[in-house]
């Protein structure tokens, strides 16, 4: 096998290449970025690429003017369009060994695999059997008698695309159930400053009733009086802030509610299904929590996306991944890059936290990694 340096200006994408890999593209980019161009692009005669589109791409993020190539030009046309679908569904066989891959990822705490598409929450995963995906109508079925019991469908809204398909699915599915519906938004105080005017605006126009919630204290406040990000493991400032203010508000109403989340998990998970609903009880009350779309397929998922690609928050156009606050230290190197491109006055407010605040060490997380890299901004 011969590799050859061509011009990335020179390679011509394939027209009519079915595989959609976008997301992937960031992840690739880092891989090259730390560990070299080590798999070429595979072409045909006309320069026109067979195999590694989301390598084109990558290179194209990080600025490279020339890639590795291997010339596919003694295969026949018919073989070159096989190959190319081939290539990529042979990927889709293999499975993770789970047990193996943890002990793979411990020992690499020095690097921040997180950039190359691993979640700090597989390090949490036990090694489970693959269950399919619960179908929608199956879904919707499951949930229903937990929904019909009650007197408030109550969704706690964030204003990310997972959680304003939830609010969409629940108005959907409370067009025939007509209970009483609310929209819960918790104000933490360190909020992107767009974010909750999306919340606002996305309510109003689907007709949804909105409760903006504040804690009993304040969040950038409380984390910048301990000088200490929350920790890892626990994320308490999600139970304390979010959830404690949430239950708090729904104790309040005296009525029984049923708390509709988002949430999506691929099915490597045991008992997918039943993670759809989990029972919570605060003080004397207790209630169904309900991720409709815990057990979904990602085609499924996809399906719920798009029927509220109107109603998205504008920030993800400007690379935003999630909208979650802008002093969460739990982020992609993306979220980060879009923060000090669209707010830098916020930006060098979490370079001073990065550089003063104490973050508790967990062995084989990314975090502390990422987080060093912009101490000398």
């Amino acid at each position: 096998m011969r590799i050859k340096h061509k011009k990335l200006t020179d390679l011509i994408p394939y027209a009519h290449n079915p595989r959609i890999n976008d997301g992937a593209v960031e992840a690739v980019a880092n891989s090259i970025r730390e560990f070299g161009f080590l798999v070429p692009i595979v072409i045909d005669k006309s320069n026109t690429i067979v195999a590694g589109h989301t390598r084109y791409k990558a290179a194209m993020l990080l600025g490279l003017t020339e890639v590795p190539t291997v010339d596919a030009g003694n295969l026949t046309d018919q073989q070159i369009q096989a190959f190319r679908l081939a290539d990529n569904k042979t990927t889709e066989l293999a499975e993770w060994d789970f047990d193996k891959l943890k002990i793979e990822l411990d020992a690499l705490a020095d690097f921040d695999m997180e950039q190359f598409g691993f979640e700090w929450e597989e390090l949490q995963e036990e090694a489970t059997p693959e269950l399919e995906p619960v179908e929608p109508a199956e879904v919707e079925k499951h949930l229903m008698k937990h929904l019909q019991d009650v007197e408030v469908l109550a969704v706690q809204f964030s204003g990310g695309k997972d959680s304003v398909a939830v609010l969409n699915w629940v108005k959907t599915v409370n067009s025939t159930l007509n209970k009483e519906m609310v929209a819960l938004f918790v104000e933490t105080g360190a909020e992107y400053p767009c974010v909750t005017a999306h919340v606002v605006d996305v309510c109003k126009r689907m007709g949804v009733p909105l409760k903006i919630l504040n804690p009993r204290r304040h969040l950038l406040q409380h984390y910048a009086e301990k000088e200490k990000f929350p920790n890892v493991l626990f994320r308490e400032c999600m139970h304390e802030f979010i959830h404690e203010t949430t239950d708090i508000y729904l104790h309040g109403l005296q009525k029984t509610v049923a708390l509709i989340r988002g949430g999506r998990k691929d099915p490597q998970t045991k008992n997918s299904k039943s993670r759809t609903v989990t029972e919570k009880t605060y003080k004397d009350m207790t209630f169904n929590i309900i991720a409709p779309f815990y057990a979904m397929s990602k085609e499924n998922y996809a399906a719920e996306l798009e029927k509220v690609k109107d109603f998205m928050w504008s920030g993800y156009e400007k690379r935003f991944v999630r909208t979650a606050c802008w002093m969460c230290p739990f982020q992609t190197d993306q979220q980060f890059e879009a923060l000090k491109k669209n707010y830098p006055v916020l930006w060098e407010n979490m370079v001073t936290y990065i550089k003063t605040w104490e973050f508790t060490e967990v062995k084989g997380c990314a975090y502390r990694k990422r987080l060093d890299k912009y101490k000398g901004e």
